[in-house]
């Protein structure tokens, strides 16, 4: 359906898209960005794809939707993308965005590309690795960047200041799969973890990982597929 078609007096309610953080208030991101550049970037996200978390407003219905005049909206991309809140690429003749979330931890922030459907696994997967200390150190600015995400994951550092998230288990697992794995070796005795963290470990997992609980999420996919098989999860 046509963006335009989407009026404000008939709002599609769908409660499950849309992550409103705390924190963008509270740590005084809103504050900084000004109220323009702040409900600029609340409306895109509203048009996030739940999947890929791509958005494609333009302009004029970013203003429409916020009471921003155009001028305005477009002061206030580029005050977002240069503070790390919007990535933006062309795409034909419109614009493409990807909202960057950002989590204040241990003295850094951690970034990355907001997608609804990803957003809570991805999370843990941050937890667990900074329980882990497994991120890479921040950059001069004290940003962690974590450039892009697969659901079947592994954290591996790909370059200075950044980490990949990306498939790691030997002949590929689904996220099914993985998923059954991560919560068996959630409630498994330390015996058990310390075996498969054995096992994770010569296939490539961090060597900081530790057998821990809270680590599970970081080393758990190298051995995901052995484990769905062996126990048929």
């Amino acid at each position: 359906m046509p963006e335009d078609q989407h009026s404000p007096s008939r709002p599609k309610t769908d409660l499950g898209w849309i992550h409103l953080l705390r924190a963008f208030f509270f740590c005084g991101d809103a504050a900084r960005l000004g109220p323009h550049a702040s409900v600029v970037l609340l409306a895109i996200k509203s048009h996030t794809d739940f999947q890929t978390g791509d958005a494609c407003p333009s302009a004029s219905r970013l203003s429409d939707l916020t009471g921003v005049s155009r001028r305005e909206v477009i002061r206030s991309l580029g005050r977002l993308a240069e503070a790390g809140f919007l990535a933006k690429e062309a795409d034909g003749r419109r614009m493409r965005y990807r909202v960057r979330e950002r989590l204040a931890a241990s003295g850094s922030v951690v970034t990355w590309d907001y997608a609804s459907a990803r957003q809570g696994q991805l999370l843990e997967q941050i937890k667990a690795a900074l329980a882990a200390k497994t991120l890479p150190a921040p950059d001069t600015n004290g940003v962690i960047h974590i450039d892009h995400l697969e659901i079947n994951v592994a954290v591996q550092v790909v370059q200075p200041g950044g980490i990949g998230i990306q498939v790691a288990g030997p002949g590929g697992h689904d996220t099914v799969h993985t998923a059954k794995a991560l919560r068996y070796l959630d409630a498994a005795d330390f015996s058990t973890r310390r075996r498969w963290h054995k096992r994770a470990l010569e296939l490539g997992a961090p060597q900081a990982a530790p057998c821990a609980r809270e680590a599970v999420p970081v080393w758990g996919p190298f051995v995901a597929e052995e484990i769905a098989h062996e126990h048929r999860l």
